[in-house]
């Protein structure tokens, strides 16, 4: 147990539920990170995680007793490493930022040109909407929707990204047939985002019984209306990009979603994080009327 590494995929596969998702964590094969979890049950003599689906897992009793240990170790060394990396004043190093895939076209540019600005400075990137540990080990910064963000980070409110319902041009004929938006089927967001305003105004308007799917990422709801499925609430700019879809209602003041740039309060002064996020506070800031239209 006294192996960093094995307790690293442990929490991998912990934190993903499965071993392929903990694989694509860990940037390893999930051939590899089942073969060292067992490798690691068979050192210490005990069961760590179960199987209890098809591709899930779940941490019996000795694995949640070592994962709290495992969490506790995590964190301790997350403080060392945005310590020591707080101290860099040099554009030089990694920094892994995450974001969401709403808005990728249109980071897309000026992370290309930060890159080519900055050509010591290697940049990770991960499109996802999950909220990832900023300052832990997965990212330095993060372009977040959020409602909410933690105490420990820091940043600046970019824009309150304005909504609306959109559904098909085929969908909306099919609604105003039926008598209105009481007959329309909806999509809305996973579980996960029910804290966020658009899920709010969602849980407050559209009867359960028309609720079909759900999805965890705009991208997903997107491709879902334009396929004629139903009625979901986007951000303008999302909507607007496709040609099959039209807004079935008016703008949601109080559903508009609230987009950050956020880092992990020790990283603030790194030179190489500053850079990153005035390139971001920049470029979110010269869109914002196109975001908030």
């Amino acid at each position: 147990m006294q192996n960093w590494d094995d307790l690293r995929i442990l929490l991998a596969v912990a934190d993903a539920g499965s071993i392929r998702g903990a694989g694509t964590a860990l940037a390893l094969n999930h051939a590899t990170v089942s073969r060292r979890l067992k490798d690691f049950e068979n050192r210490i003599g005990a069961r760590l995680m179960a199987r209890v689906g098809s591709g899930r897992y779940m941490a019996t009793p000795a694995g949640k007793d070592l994962l709290t240990v495992a969490r506790g170790m995590r964190d301790e060394l997350g403080v060392v490493e945005r310590r020591v990396t707080g101290r860099d004043a040099a554009l030089t190093g990694t920094v892994r930022l995450t974001f969401s895939e709403t808005i990728a076209d249109l980071l897309a540019p000026a992370l290309a040109a930060f890159g080519r600005a900055y050509p010591e400075i290697h940049l990770m990137l991960a499109e996802s909407n999950r909220q990832a540990a900023v300052g832990g080990r997965e990212a330095d910064v993060a372009v977040r929707f959020t409602a909410a963000p933690p105490d420990d980070l820091v940043g600046r409110r970019m824009a309150s990204v304005a909504v609306a319902p959109w559904a098909s041009k085929h969908c909306a004929r099919e609604i105003e047939r039926r008598g209105g938006m009481p007959a329309a089927r909806w999509i809305v967001p996973a579980p996960q985002f029910a804290n966020m305003p658009n899920a709010q105004w969602i849980a407050a308007n559209v009867p359960p019984e028309n609720i079909g799917m759900t999805a965890d990422t705009f991208h997903i709801a997107q491709r879902m209306v334009a396929s004629d499925y139903g009625v979901c609430v986007l951000p303008n700019f999302i909507g607007a990009a496709e040609p099959k879809l039209v807004r079935v209602g008016s703008n949601i003041p109080e559903a508009a979603m609230p987009l950050w740039v956020l880092t992990h309060n020790d990283l603030r002064e790194t030179a190489r994080i500053r850079a990153l996020m005035d390139t971001l506070y920049t470029t979110i800031d010269e869109n914002r009327a196109h975001l908030e239209s």
